[in-house]
C-alpha cells in the first residue's frame, strides 16, 4: 500500500509539472502582442526583448537619444492599432513560427510627400532671410509638423512575422515590412529618395 502512494504521489507531481510547463509556455502571438503593445506605449527596452537581436540599435542611443525618439514618434505610433490574424508554429521545426497580423497605421510617408514641394519652397524662402542655424531649423521643423498635423491617411497592411523560440520565449525576427508600418511609412518613402 505505501508503495501504491508513492506511485501515485510520483505519478501526481509528474502530471502537475507537465501541466505546469505547457501552460507557462508562451505563444508565438503573445510575443507579438508584446511588442506592439510596449512599442505604442513607447517602451522600447522592453519592446526589445521580443526581438531576435533586441538591443542593436537601441543600445546604442542615449537615454535622451530614446526619448527624444519617442517623443518624435509619438503621433505617429500613437494610432497603431493591429489585429492577430493567424498563428502558425512549423511542422518541421517546432521553434519557429508565423504569426500574420493586420495593422494599421498613419501614412506619415505618404503625407510627406505631398508636402515636400510646399516644405522646400519655405526652406528656400527660409534660407534667403537672416538667421541663425538654430532658428531655421526651429522654424523648419514647425513648419514640417504643421504640416504633417492635418489630413493623415491611415492604411492598413497585412504582415507575416517570424519568429523563433529561444529559451522558452518566442522572439520576433527583423521584418522590413513592420519596421515601415511602425514608422508611418516613412522607410519605403525614404527608400525612394535613395535611389
Amino acid at each position: 500500500m505505501k508503495n501504491f502512494k508513492k506511485i501515485i504521489s510520483l505519478f501526481l507531481s509528474i502530471f502537475l509539472m507537465i501541466s505546469l510547463t505547457a501552460c507557462s509556455t508562451v505563444k508565438p502571438q503573445e510575443s507579438v502582442k508584446g511588442f506592439l503593445d510596449a512599442y505604442k506605449k513607447g517602451e522600447l527596452d522592453k519592446a526589445a526583448t521580443y526581438l531576435v537581436n533586441g538591443q542593436e540599435g537601441i543600445d546604442e542611443m542615449t537615454e535622451d537619444e530614446e526619448e527624444e525618439y519617442v517623443k518624435k514618434m509619438q503621433d505617429i505610433i500613437k494610432d497603431i492599432s493591429y489585429t492577430i490574424k493567424e498563428e502558425k508554429i512549423s511542422k518541421e521545426d517546432k521553434n519557429k513560427a508565423t504569426v500574420k497580423i493586420e495593422i494599421e497605421f498613419n501614412d506619415v510617408g505618404s503625407k510627406l510627400l505631398k508636402i515636400m514641394p510646399e516644405y522646400m519652397t519655405y526652406a528656400i524662402q527660409l534660407g534667403m532671410e537672416n538667421k541663425s542655424d538654430d532658428e531655421m531649423n526651429k522654424e523648419l521643423s514647425d513648419k514640417l509638423l504643421s504640416l504633417l498635423s492635418t489630413d493623415i491617411e491611415k492604411v492598413t497592411r497585412t504582415i507575416d512575422i517570424e519568429l523563433s523560440k529561444k529559451d522558452d520565449k518566442w522572439l520576433m525576427e527583423n521584418n522590413d515590412e513592420l519596421n515601415n508600418a511602425l514608422t508611418g511609412n516613412i522607410i519605403a518613402i525614404s527608400e525612394i529618395f535613395n535611389k
